[in-house]
Order: structure tokens, then sequence, then C-alpha cells
């Protein structure tokens, strides 16, 4: 079975496929399995240690394999008692522990020896031990057990076939990746800090084109979309490449109506602390937010511009922002108007169709958003 933490739902954009609650699935699947006929069962997790550990503790599962998901737990970790054996590493980690499970169907001799008496002894002299055989019979035992052993996986010797194929494949995905989109027009970076704090060029240029290509009012995306801490400098050739780099988890663009009074909800939440310097933090086009960090929160904003227009609470407004954002269940104002929300395709691909029709990529770090009541 396949296990994942009920985040999950709200990290990706799942679609149809419903995130449930591992240690429920987890006891619910056993059981299905068990009565199946399983000897073994074996679960692949995406789990923090912690939860690996809550797994165990059901005893639902004999062998868990898992990838950890906290940065927190680097490197490898192996445990294994009459619960069963759990092995989980880092991604990309230089060591990774290897199961060998041994499976053991045995035949074992039994004996039905007459019931003991009031003294709880067995009368042996009851016994004939010409009969005694004859109420043998051989009983089916299914066993098994792990060796768990660590591989540095910088002694592993790469595989010939596979390296050639990989190469091969590689070279002919390398001809779209290198593919000059634009000319850099104004220095810019994917630099973390300002993608989870305030402005930043790189995203006001996603949101802004956004916005243009899709008609919308305003526009706006989450800062953990971005994979950051990359500079680029004027003239420099901005590649399909770099594009993909920046934005590699592929997103659907989508427009949906949200009244007035539900964005000023919106952006009230994301400027608490709760939002700014996380990645729930809002990088946005089309709007001007004054705040002052010192009042309630719920009560922040001072000034809310929608274009040159001061946002009107019962005016309904066309926004641009991606499919996780719309469904994830992070942002409780979209909720509701996401049911209604129609694609517009996939992000990659405008932003590349932007870039081949203007052939320049200038972002400009505007204050969209600032403490400046």
């Amino acid at each position: 079975m396949r296990l994942v933490a009920p985040t999950l739902a709200d990290e990706t954009s799942p679609g149809d496929v419903v995130v449930s609650e591992p240690l429920a699935t987890a006891e619910a699947t056993t059981r299905q399995l068990r009565k199946a006929g399983a000897d073994v069962v074996i679960a692949l997790a995406s789990l923090d240690r912690s939860e690996i550990e809550r797994l165990r503790a059901t005893q639902a599962v004999d062998v868990v394999v898992a990838s950890q998901r906290s940065e927190r737990d680097a490197g490898y970790h192996v445990a294994g008692d009459a619960r069963g054996v759990s092995v989980s590493a880092a991604d990309g980690g230089n060591q990774t522990p290897v199961i060998d499970l041994h499976l053991h169907r045995l035949a074992r001799d039994t004996v039905a020896l007459p019931e003991a008496g009031a003294t709880g002894e067995i009368d042996l002299d009851k016994i004939d031990p010409d009969k005694f055989f004859d109420s043998t019979s051989l009983e089916l035992v299914k066993k098994w057990r792990a060796d768990v052993r660590v591989r540095d996986t910088a002694g592993v010797e790469p595989d010939q076939f596979a390296n050639i194929f990989v190469a091969q494949h590689y070279a002919i995905l390398s001809r779209k990746l290198n593919t000059i989109l634009a000319t850099v027009g104004y220095p810019f970076d994917t630099e973390r800090k300002s993608l989870l704090s305030n402005e930043n060029a790189f995203a006001n240029f996603v949101t802004d084109t956004m916005r243009e290509r899709t008609g919308a009012d305003i526009a706006f995306i989450n800062a953990r979309i971005f994979r950051p801490d990359r500079a680029y400098a004027r003239d420099e050739p901005y590649t399909y490449r770099d594009l993909l780099t920046a934005l590699p988890v592929r997103n659907r663009v989508v427009t949906m109506t949200l009244s007035g009074r539900r964005l000023a909800g919106l952006f009230e939440d994301v400027i608490t602390d709760k939002g700014i310097g996380t990645e729930r933090f809002l990088q946005e086009s089309g709007v001007t937010i004054l705040y002052d960090p010192a009042r309630r929160p719920g009560e922040r904003i001072c000034r809310f511009l929608i274009g040159n227009e001061p946002l009107v609470r019962g005016t309904n407004y066309t926004i641009a922002t991606t499919d996780f954002v719309a469904r994830s269940g992070q942002y409780a104002y979209l909720r509701n108007a996401s049911r209604d929300a129609k694609d517009r395709g996939d992000l990659v691909e405008l932003l590349s169709t932007h870039l081949h029709e203007t052939g320049l990529i200038e972002p400009l770090k505007d204050a969209h958003i600032a403490p400046a009541c």
C-alpha cells in the first residue's frame, strides 16, 4: 500500500485523488489484505519519522519503507522489533537502507493429546503407543524475517545501459530546455526572503502576465510555487530551462469571481503573522494594499485599491490564480468561489508564450503590499 501525509492534499493539486488519513488507511487496507491471504503487508510511505512511529504502533503494517518528509530527519533511520521493521531515508541521501525480506512456509507436526484430568495432568497410561501417531497432522506455518543493510550510494556502480538511455533522452530534452525565450531587460532574482514576505520582481512578472493574458482584474499566487535563490543579470538569455527551474510544479491557471468583501478578508488573513514570512504569502498583481501591522488581525488594512480604484466590498471581481491556490483549502475565503473556477491553461506554457511574443523579461519590483498607513 502507499501512504502519504494528509497535508499532501494542501501541498499539491491532487485533482480527483482523495488523500486519506494514513493510519486509518493502513488499518483498513491491512484487514482487506489479510482477509485475501496476505502473509506480509508492506507500506511505501512518505511520512515524517513521528508519523512512521505512530504507524508502527498500530501493528497494522509489517514492513514500512519510507522517504522522510522533514528536513530535520536527514540521513537514514532503521527500527525493528516485534511490531515489524521500518526503514526510512532522506531524499537524495548518501546512505540508503536496503531490506532483504525472507519468507518461509514450514510444515509443522502437531499431535492431539488426551485431555488433562482434574489435576491438570495427562494420564500417560491412556496413550496407546501403536495409535499415538494416528492423530498427527501437518500444520502450515508462515513466517518471515528481514535483514537490513545500509548501502553507501557513492559506491553503487551506475548501470551503463541506463546511463546511455538517460543520456539520449536528456539530449533530446535539452534541445527544448535550452531554447532562449527572452533576454533579461532588468536584473531580478528569486530570493526566498523576498518571496515570502514582500514584493519580488519575478513574482510580479508572473502575476502581471497571468492578469494580462486572462483579462482578470487581479492575479495572485502563493510564494511556495517558486524554487528560489537564482539571480539574473541584464542582457542574460532566459531559457525554457530557467522557467521550469523557477516553476517546476506544473500548475494550471484558473479564473473565478470573488466579492470585494472576500478579497478584503483574504488579504487580511495573508498579512497576519501566519501569512507574512510563510509559504502562504500571496504575490499579487492589480492591487495596492497599505496596512498597519500594529492593528488587530482582521483590521489592519487601511487602503485597498483594485487598479486605481478603491475596493468596493459589494462588487464582484475576476481573479486569476493557480488551481492549487484555488482548491488547496489553505485560503478559506476562496473555498466556495473555487467551485466555479474556469481553467485557462498551463501556467508555464502561458508564460513561455508571452516571453516568445515579447522577447524580453524585465520584471519590476513594485510595492503593492506595504506597511504604510
